[in-house]
């Protein structure tokens, strides 16, 4: 049994319910596109930057790593070298002292964008309190975090199978949570009882040595786990730019579910402009779910003109 662990590095565990959340490998919009085969995103980390000074630790190791990999991603899919405020995340997605949920970081994420760290920047000479770090941002450089969202689409899905984290590592590096020092040997950290406490970037899964590899937020920040290790909640990140992204013609409620009448027929779950097409039984449990039971209006019939303008994609994400 994992045993409660009362030292806290910012990370918040949650009960992970809600059924719109996007599942890698289950329901999702996400078209997972491989960007890295390998599965190795060391070459395309950012620079070190802490989430901790002498005057205390700002408990945003989620708004850290998330922002690293939305920073990776970046970089390998577009060439874009960029630099976002964690502290700025931190903020607009609620970070107490406590830490923060993962979700709650994401979602901010995804619907208030992101802000550069030159506009809102950590310099822990000038930023030396608690109430200085998570000071109010200005709404003139909100507004500039918003502006990301102008030019690219924002995605994220958890990982809940972890037999699928190679798999998932050609696509993004992972945003993983974990307990932050468990026993230390042989320059890995052991498997370990205590519960989650932290969130790093899990980069690359080395079975050679045995190792899951780790990017953290603190001055030690390379860090290896023994495979081993029970690995905590994970969360994917998926970028488009808003110009590779193709209008359908027509437009439907997410989670409604498409009945074709024309042709072979057959259902499909529409979810973000696509069209979920999977065995019968696992799109009607997946539609029933995602809407809470609540499927009045959540039906409708189309003709095979409408059903082939939009793409189609398996329970997998993979497009078919």
């Amino acid at each position: 049994m994992a045993m409660r662990n009362e030292e806290n590095y910012g990370y918040i565990a949650e009960k992970i319910l809600d059924p719109r959340d996007y599942i890698f490998g289950g329901v999702t919009s996400i078209e997972n596109q491989v960007l890295n085969p390998d599965a190795d995103w060391f070459a395309w980390l950012p620079p070190l930057e802490v989430q901790n000074d002498d005057w205390g630790d700002t408990m945003s190791c989620v708004s850290f790593a998330m922002t690293n990999a939305i920073e990776v991603i970046l970089k390998k899919k577009y060439g874009v070298d960029v630099n976002f405020s964690e502290r700025a995340l931190a903020k607009m997605s609620g970070t107490k002292r406590t830490g923060n949920t993962m979700s709650a970081v994401a979602e901010t994420i995804r619907t208030q964008g992101l802000i550069l760290e030159k506009h809102w920047p950590l310099d822990y000479t000038n930023v030396n309190s608690w109430d200085e770090f998570y000071k109010e941002i200005p709404e003139d450089i909100l507004i500039k975090g918003k502006r990301f969202l102008d030019e690219y689409d924002i995605k994220w899905e958890w990982v809940f199978n972890h037999e699928k984290i190679d798999e998932a590592l050609q696509y993004a590096p992972l945003v993983t949570a974990v307990y932050a020092y468990p026993e230390f040997k042989d320059g890995v950290y052991q498997p370990s009882e205590n519960w989650p406490n932290h969130n790093m970037l899990l980069y690359d899964v080395d079975n050679q040595n045995g190792v899951f590899r780790f990017y953290d937020n603190y001055k030690n920040s390379w860090k290896a786990y023994s495979k081993d290790y029970k690995l905590g909640a994970i969360i994917k990140f998926n970028i488009t730019k808003l110009s590779e992204l193709l209008m359908p013609k027509y437009e439907f409620n997410n989670n409604t579910l498409l009945q074709l009448v024309e042709g072979t027929g057959g259902f499909g779950l529409y979810l973000d402009g696509k069209i979920i097409i999977d065995d019968l039984d696992k799109i009607l449990a997946s539609w029933l779910v995602r809407n809470s039971g609540n499927i009045s209006g959540m039906v409708r019939a189309v003709t095979q003109e409408i059903w082939d303008s939009f793409p189609h994609q398996n329970l997998k994400g993979e497009m078919i």
